[in-house]
């Protein structure tokens, strides 16, 4: 075992040579492929670097889009809230408006109550009033029979003129006609 065997090659030194420069070529295809290798990564790098730098680039826009969106969400809520109160405001307007109408048409109904009861009590007053011209209208045509004869029916006539307006203006325009038949049937 010991004893080394000889080859052509082995004698001549050509065999070292040879394995030397296989060796070498080896080396130099390895470091050929190292650098290969290296060059490869450092491109591989590179593209991962690129890369990093456009994810970030998205996540850094989509962040801003997400700000963005808060910022809508916020100003939807606070224009939501300032809706809820204009309406909230609105309704408590219509309310107070609903309120003071019907106030009005009470205080408009007492109103024409009291005029109603205020015109009815002057109707039943001038009414009175023209009555009793009327039962003074004897007298008067007996006072006009003597000294004032000639004045007599100038007088008579002022007096049932003024009698036929206040019945015309109470509604009782017949009623008037009534008394002067009335009162030429006593002439």
């Amino acid at each position: 075992m010991g004893e080394e065997r000889e080859t052509p090659r082995n004698r001549d030194g050509a065999g070292f040579e040879t394995a030397a420069g296989f060796l070498a070529d080896m080396a130099k295809a390895q470091g050929e492929a190292l650098s290969q290798v290296q060059n490869w990564s450092v491109a591989a790098m590179a593209a991962y670097r690129q890369q990093a730098e456009e994810y970030n680039g998205l996540l850094q826009a989509l962040n801003r889009s997400l700000e963005a969106a808060e910022q809508c969400q916020r100003a939807m809520t606070e224009l939501a809230d300032s809706h809820m109160k204009a309406a909230t405001a609105l309704n408590d307007s219509v309310d107070a408006s609903r309120d003071l109408v019907s106030k009005a048409v009470a205080s408009n109904r007492q109103s024409l109550d009291r005029l109603e009861s205020l015109v009815t009590a002057m109707v039943q007053q001038v009414g009175s009033q023209v009555a009793a011209l009327g039962d003074q209208m004897p007298t008067a045509e007996s006072i006009a029979a003597g000294p004032f004869a000639a004045q007599r029916a100038a007088y008579l006539e002022v007096t049932r003129t003024w009698m036929d307006a206040f019945n015309n203006v109470l509604g009782g325009g017949a009623a008037a006609k009534g008394q002067e038949a009335d009162s030429e049937e006593a002439n």
